[in-house]
Parts: C-alpha cells; sequence; structure tokens
C-alpha cells in the first residue's frame, strides 16, 4: 500500500514537472520538490535516492524558469520510475 502511494506521488511529481514548462501548478511544486528531497535523503542508501533528490532539485530550477533538456530527462526517470513501482 505504501509502495504504490509512492509509485502515484512520483508519476504525480513527473505530470508537475511537465507543468512547469508552460508555468502551471507552481505552488504545488513545491510540494513535490521537497517531497523528494525528503524521499530520497530518506532512502539515502540506494543510488536512486541520489536522483530522487536531483529531481528535487531540478523541479526546484524548474519553478523559478530553468527548464532545459535535462529537466525533461528527469521527467522521463521519475515517471518511468513512478509506473514501475505501480506495475510492480
Amino acid at each position: 500500500m505504501f509502495l504504490r502511494l509512492l509509485g502515484v506521488l512520483d508519476v504525480l511529481s513527473g505530470v508537475v514537472l511537465i507543468l512547469l514548462r508552460f508555468k502551471i501548478a507552481t505552488s504545488i511544486a513545491w510540494f513535490f520538490a521537497i517531497y523528494l528531497i525528503i524521499k530520497g535523503l530518506i532512502f539515502i542508501v540506494n543510488l536512486v535516492s541520489i536522483f530522487d533528490i536531483a529531481t528535487g532539485v531540478v523541479m526546484i530550477f524548474a519553478i523559478y524558469g530553468s527548464y532545459n533538456i535535462i529537466t525533461w530527462l528527469f521527467v522521463i526517470w521519475i515517471s518511468q520510475k513512478g509506473l514501475a513501482t505501480l506495475a510492480s
């Protein structure tokens, strides 16, 4: 149950990161950025957690308008990770 919740939140993080490209959902993006950073710090023993922290930082940069190809890579990363979690 908890694992599915994390998967849904990861997919929603990817969607919010896409919406930030169009300057939509900036207020809710703060929640997801902080969620990813905290989740990454809690599960820091995995290399995957480093990418969660990096995705949270990239999301903060996207909130302030810095959106480039690297941001799209993080969108793909967090979305596929969330979908894989839901599929398991």
